[in-house]
């Protein structure tokens, strides 16, 4: 586990590199760790999102440190407002009035106006579901009326003043109309796991606490695309009730099967389950009920009992396409591809216009890596339903850019999908994650909040997103309770116990993270996040050959990802499969979008590799790639290592006295090995030569930059991505390449007091 220093030392390399999201995160554990930390809230000042917060951090540097010079100039500068010559001040805003003279209220106000009444229309609601409101209305022709002096009534001021209250009211009555229409619709929630219970007595969900929006704060929705003719969604009205994937495809009414397919589509899978078993007891025995049935059970992940609901579909009416499609769905959890594809193709001859068919189909070439075919099957679908406005195929569309990083078009897509139907909670779901992916929180934020308090607050997916946006925030505590409230309405279920987990990892509790993630995989051994997960705390855990055998599923799954192989050649390197962990890094220097400091990890793993087989050339070559990308005392003490085995001792000297040196910072895991290895070269060197004190400061003293730890990528259960952008990459510094396959050229042997000039060996750019 990373040390306090360690941990922040990486949120000074995130915040100096403009990463401020993931520099919040480590100087939060940091303060977690130890609230007097004077250095952490310092730099906690410098990456937090307002000036109050900013305020907060520097009052607990003073609270510690009252002299500190930093915290007194910050604060100073917080607390006055620059001079009008040094800092143009922006045009006051325009005043726009109606056309009767009367000020329109600012859009800011209501907005806030908006939330706040929502603050009280909920608790309203909420009282009025437990039976609680002890209100009584007046009639209204009981309220009495007065007259106004007729000097008030012109009164400019008045009017102005009149004006507002009115606007305010307008607004106050349309949000009571929607809370209204919304609570109307929100009367089956339930507190726990999901029940099938379509009469139980209603009870209230918890909601989550509404984040306050700093005035004047912009809301950035992130990119968008034009809704033309697209239909807009309204709530005021109700919610969209979601069309059935197969109405092109004839088969006999089951009107007792209606409620089972009302509950199965608003995503109430026991209570469609429950409907069922009340249809078919009722004498339904119609095909409409194994689909459900099997989709149900696929989507609360129950394959086996899905497969044999499904099947018995199949035995009812064989020509019934969306028994085939369900069939390719449960096929691709299981990981048959092939057998997916095979009923995928039935579904679609015998209905060329089921959508659903489609988008199986491009879930089993995105699972394959296709996505150019799986944006070619949307196409399809989107030409065999002629819509090009249908919400499920937009939605697939923006998870196939999701797992190619391609994050803002994810977002125009979740965008106009949500223009389209704002209840839906697969649009939520990915808008939700493509605004996290841009580094968008706080409309993310904004976004999951709304859609809990006012659609559907039992959302376990939802809120399980929300913790991830509320630990970007660096929110610990929102993003703790958030996903406990998951795992209460997800009854333990695999997809709550990884978000568990991935929380835990984020925080660096990597043991609890593993214990998770085992149970979950228990439940479903090929989910991805699980798997990924499962990988990165046990190469925490210093656990090497469990990291390997996770990370070859997830390499199956999505292969040539850069954060996924370069893990993966550290864990080869750990397992000492050396001439394994050269290879694959030799592939992994031509990948797109490898981040430099991943080329770095790369370089150096690889380099070590060539030194334990005995290839110093290469080895010498790739550890001085490594380090002009960034020092490392890793990256050092291998050097050090390179340099003895090449007996250039007087380097090599250099090279393990400034790791020394910050060993006594760093307590490095190979730091009980260098007083032994500088006691060896001192041997080697001239008589001459005075042996210096290891505790003597080296030169240069430059504070070596930590190896970030492996960062996890966010990617949705089955449907295996990488769902963390990884950059263009670098180019520029680096011109020595690594062979591309270890050679067998001799090691030279220079003299003792020349330094060798290790002679390239034929090699392919990185």
């Amino acid at each position: 586990m990373a040390t306090q220093d360690e941990i922040l030392q990486r949120g000074i390399a995130a915040a100096r590199a403009g990463q401020v999201d993931e520099a919040r995160q480590w100087f939060a554990q940091v303060i977690k760790i130890n609230p007097q930390s004077e250095v952490a809230w310092l730099w906690m000042s410098s990456v937090v999102q307002t000036d109050e917060q900013r305020v907060y951090c520097l009052q607990q540097v003073l609270a510690i440190n009252p002299q500190n010079e930093m915290a007194l100039k910050g604060m100073q500068a917080l607390s006055s407002p620059p001079a009008a010559s040094m800092t143009a001040q922006p045009a006051p805003a325009p005043t726009i009035s109606a056309p009767d003279g009367v000020p329109l209220i600012d859009a800011g106000r209501i907005s806030q106006a908006q939330r706040a009444a929502e603050e009280i229309l909920r608790a309203i609601r909420d009282e009025d579901y437990l039976g609680t409101l002890d209100i009584a209305w007046a009639a209204p022709e009981k309220v009495q009326k007065r007259a106004r002096p007729t000097i008030a009534a012109f009164s400019p001021q008045m009017m102005m003043i009149g004006g507002s209250i009115v606007a305010a009211t307008i607004v106050i009555i349309i949000i009571v109309m929607i809370a209204n229409a919304s609570s109307n619709r929100q009367h089956t929630v339930s507190t726990g796991p999901v029940e099938a219970r379509p009469s139980a007595t209603p009870t209230v969900t918890p909601r989550p606490t509404r984040t306050p929006t700093p005035v004047g704060t912009v809301f950035n929705p992130g990119p968008t695309i034009a809704a033309a003719d697209a239909p807009r969604g309204d709530l005021r009205y109700g919610r969209l009730t979601a069309t059935p994937p197969y109405v092109s495809t004839p088969h006999p009414a089951s009107p007792r099967m209606n409620d089972a397919l009302l509950s199965f589509f608003s995503g109430n899978y026991n209570e469609a389950l429950e409907f069922v078993k009340r249809a078919r007891e009722a004498g339904d025995d119609s095909v409409d009920g194994y689909w459900v049935e099997g989709m149900s059970f696929a989507y609360l992940d129950d394959i086996e009992q899905a497969k044999l609901a499904l099947q018995g579909g199949l035995e009812r009416d064989p020509s019934f396409a969306p028994i085939h499609a369900g069939m390719g769905y449960v096929h691709i959890q299981e990981g048959s591809m092939a057998q997916a594809r095979t009923s995928i193709e039935k579904a679609i001859e015998l209905d060329p216009k089921l959508v659903m068919a489609y988008i199986t189909l491009a879930k089993i070439e995105l699972r394959e890596g296709n996505y150019e075919a799986a944006l070619q099957a949307v196409e399809d679908g989107k030409a065999a339903s002629k819509s090009k406005y249908d919400v499920t195929l937009l939605v697939m569309q923006g998870e196939i850019y999701m797992s190619e990083g391609e994050y803002a078009k994810a977002a125009e897509l979740g965008n106009l999908a949500y223009y389209i139907d704002p209840g839906s909670e697969e649009v939520v779901l990915l808008l939700g994650r493509s605004r996290i992916s841009l580094g968008l929180q706080d409309s993310a934020v904004i976004l999951l909040e709304d859609y809990l308090d006012q659609i559907n607050p039992s959302s376990a997916d939802t809120w399980v997103l929300l913790a991830k946006a509320y630990n970007k925030q660096g929110r610990i505590t929102e993003a703790t309770e958030a996903n406990r409230r998951a795992l209460q309405l997800s009854g333990q279920i695999a997809d709550a116990l990884v978000s568990q987990a991935l929380l835990n990892i984020d925080q660096g509790k990597y043991q609890e993270a593993c214990a998770d993630l085992s149970e979950s995989l228990k439940q479903n051994d090929k989910n991805y996040d699980a798997r990924y997960g499962r990988a990165i705390c046990s190469f925490a855990l210093g656990d090497a050959k469990q990291t390997i055998e996770d990370l070859e599923f997830v390499r199956e799954a999505t292969p040539n990802k850069p954060d996924i192989e370069t893990l993966y050649i550290q864990a080869l390197v750990a397992d000492q499969q050396w001439k394994k962990a050269i290879s694959i890094a030799s592939a992994t220097y031509g990948l797109r979008q490898l981040e430099q400091e991943q080329h770095a990890i790369v370089l150096e793993n690889q380099a070590y590799a060539f030194y334990k087989v005995g290839d110093l050339n290469n080895a010498f070559q790739n550890i001085e790639a490594a380090l002009k990308i960034s020092e490392t005392g890793t990256r050092h003490y291998y050097r050090g290592l390179i340099l003895e085995s090449l007996r250039d001792y007087d380097r090599a000297a250099l090279e393990y006295e400034w790791v020394l040196f910050w060993d006594q910072v760093y307590h490095y895991p190979f730091g009980k090995d260098l007083t032994a290895r500088l006691e060896e070269v001192y041997r080697h060197m001239e008589p001459a030569t005075p042996t210096p004190t290891p505790t003597v400061t080296p030169s240069p003293t430059k504070q070596p930059t930590q190896t970030p730890t492996p960062t996890r990528t966010s990617t949705p259960t089955q449907t295996p991505k990488s769902g963390t952008a990884t950059p263009s990459p670098t180019t520029g510094t680096v011109t020595i390449t690594p062979q591309n396959t270890p050679t067998s050229s001799k090691t030279p042997t220079p003299k003792p007091s020349k330094t060798p000039t290790p002679k390239p060996s034929q090699t392919s750019k990185p």
